[in-house]
């Protein structure tokens, strides 16, 4: 059900090695519950990042940020989202890891489904350093 969602909103992204599926992420337009959380920056046209996960097999071998980069500037492109929001659960700490070492802004936190988030958004599109895989001037992407 949740992978049709992305499907029919253009934002389903796979990436695969010798055809097994490795990395997936939805990106979504921002029009749920998580669309009025007061964390957000007021934006035009949002897009949400959902069920993003890599396979273990290759977490730690440099996939997740070229991976969700590529996956969200090819939506903001395609779709028009001006700006990108994630949230990732507070106890999920290799997500968080990613999104802070990517240099997506922390904005705030929720609880939502007995749990604790952290709320993530950068502008769109997003400039990033390839030595760094880091954001170009995150102060400008907030």
């Amino acid at each position: 059900e949740n992978l049709e969602e992305s499907l029919q909103y253009n934002g389903l992204y796979v990436a695969e090695d010798e055809g097994r599926i490795v990395g997936t992420v939805g990106i979504d337009p921002a029009e749920d519950i998580f669309a009025d959380l007061p964390c957000w920056t007021p934006a035009k046209n949002p897009g949400e990042g959902v069920r993003f996960g890599i396979d273990p097999d290759y977490q730690g071998k440099h996939l997740a940020i070229p991976f969700m980069t590529w996956s969200i500037n090819d939506a903001a492109a395609r779709l028009g989202y001006d700006w990108f929001r994630f949230t990732a659960a507070k106890e999920n700490v290799r997500a968080n890891d990613v999104y802070t070492y990517l240099g997506l802004s922390r904005v705030g936190e929720t609880n939502w489904i007995e749990t604790d988030w952290w709320c993530y958004e950068t502008k769109l599109p997003m400039q990033v350093d390839p030595k760094t895989q880091k954001l170009k001037a995150a102060a400008e992407n907030k």
